[in-house]
């Protein structure tokens, strides 16, 4: 699909959340009607300064998630798949740092990276992030976009991985039955055997001396030298995106700071399977 269509189409979508009929949208930031119909129907693309009104009007105040939708408008970049709707901006802009990165670290206290999601994982994770009664339509599409996203680990040149996984999180997952934990726990092992990848379970805080009490994060790295590493903090209502230098320092200490007090990476496959067997126990 062609940039200004894809452009026209989010702001279509962020128009209609907003609750705004078109008619209020193209008066308030000085349009004509037939303006914005064209540029929402991807027929005359809009510059980069009545985008950028369109997105402040429609509650779009994240740098990230308003510079991801502006390279489009700019040129700067070719489509990806994550550019297409329904897939929300703040999602996509995340799932394109991910999709660029050389380098990924991840931590996360009580569930596992989507990187390393089972199907059977994938779709207990959706089901416990939303709300009650979320039709089986929305779990399954929900995750489908996470397989999706682990295509970037079977890439010629995949990003390099490293994640530290909490203990807790392998032995009280969102997964009901004990085979699909056995299968998620392989997969694991598997995972650590990848030359791209570098797994790490955590310790007991009382061995290490060290508590970790902030929000699960991801730091990315980009091949680009010039290009600064990106703090992705993973909250409530989705991910939040930092680039302030001294804030992505902190987590990189943080992230130093667990990998040192988890078990070393050569026996993580021993610890895992210790896990497993553990699992295995409740059959």
């Amino acid at each position: 699909m062609k940039a200004e269509t894809l452009v026209g189409r989010h702001l279509a979508l962020l128009r209609t959340r907003r609750g705004l009929r078109m008619e209020e949208a193209a008066t308030a930031v000085g349009l004509t009607l037939a303006q914005l119909s064209a540029a929402e129907h991807g027929r005359h693309p809009l510059g980069e300064q009545e985008v950028g009104r369109l997105l402040a009007l429609y509650g779009v105040h994240d740098w990230h998630e308003a510079q991801h939708l502006q390279s489009l408008v700019r040129g700067e970049r070719s489509p990806g798949w994550f550019d297409e709707p329904p897939i929300p901006l703040w999602m996509a802009a995340a799932l394109d740092a991910e999709d660029r990165a050389s380098l990924i670290y991840s931590y996360g206290p009580h569930y596992l990276p989507s990187l390393l999601h089972t199907r059977a994982y994938a779709e207990a994770a959706v089901r416990a992030f939303q709300h009650p009664g979320t039709s089986p339509e929305k779990i399954r599409g929900g995750a489908d976009l996470i397989m999706k996203r682990q295509q970037v680990l079977r890439r010629d040149e995949p990003p390099t991985l490293w994640v530290v996984l909490d203990r807790k999180t392998l032995l009280d997952p969102p997964l009901a039955g004990v085979e699909a934990r056995l299968a998620q726990i392989d997969h694991l092992i598997a995972a650590a055997k990848e030359p791209r990848v570098t797994l790490q379970i955590t310790r007991p805080s009382a061995v290490t001396q060290y508590l970790y009490q902030g929000a699960p994060f991801t730091l990315t790295r980009f091949p680009e030298a010039q290009r600064a590493d990106l703090l992705t903090l993973h909250m409530m209502h989705g991910p939040r995106m930092v680039s302030d230098r001294q804030q992505v320092e902190d987590y990189h200490v943080a992230f130093a700071r667990l990998y040192i007090s988890a078990h070393p990476a050569d026996v993580t496959v021993e610890v895992l399977t210790e896990i497993r067997e553990q699992l295995s126990g409740q059959t």
